[in-house]
């Protein structure tokens, strides 16, 4: 398995075009508007967070099974990009996993984005904070979260694990 690593943007204004819930064209993913997401909590902040041993985080990924998690593929990598800010193609090289579940409401199949729309919404992390916890050099392992789906708002019956190259989480009997 070959996972990469991950950083972050600065926060726009809530009311960013570039994330309008309809798309304006086919190529383009439709999003939810961030003017939903909320206040962002301004005390997180990437350098305080905790870093693991190399090792550590080399046992999370031995324990890594893809046949369990949805990869990010180039039209989910695109929605995360206009959620965030970046520009186009930045992740095209980046791999990030979602354990398999669909949404209990619709039958959507939950994606990375939805883990991306859930910390920006619920978690009210800040678009720079994600950026960096997904692109930066730190290895992190956190706990497995509830996801919220960008179709409708549902949130999963269970906690999920996800896992980049650098950020992950992990319940390691279901990775």
């Amino acid at each position: 398995m070959s996972l990469k690593g991950c950083a972050m943007t600065e926060d726009k204004s809530a009311n960013d075009s570039s994330t309008n819930e309809k798309a304006v064209d086919s190529n383009k993913p439709n999003i939810p508007s961030i003017s939903s997401y909320g206040k962002k909590n301004k005390s997180l902040d990437y350098d305080k967070v905790s870093t693991v041993l190399p090792e550590e985080f080399a046992l999370l990924l031995s324990n890594f099974r893809a046949d369990r998690f949805t990869k990010s593929d180039v039209f989910d990598l695109k929605k995360i990009e206009l959620m965030l800010d970046l520009r186009p193609g930045i992740l095209n090289n980046e791999e990030f996993y979602l354990e398999l579940h669909d949404c209990g409401n619709c039958g959507k199949r939950l994606e990375f984005s939805d883990f991306v729309y859930t910390a920006m919404k619920y978690g009210n992390h800040s678009r720079s904070f994600i950026v960096h916890t997904l692109l930066g050099n730190k290895l992190i392992r956190n706990e497995h979260r509830t996801i919220s789906c960008t179709n409708c708002n549902t949130v999963s019956d269970k906690p999920l694990n996800y896992m980049t190259n650098g950020y992950g989480c992990c319940n390691l009997g279901n990775i």
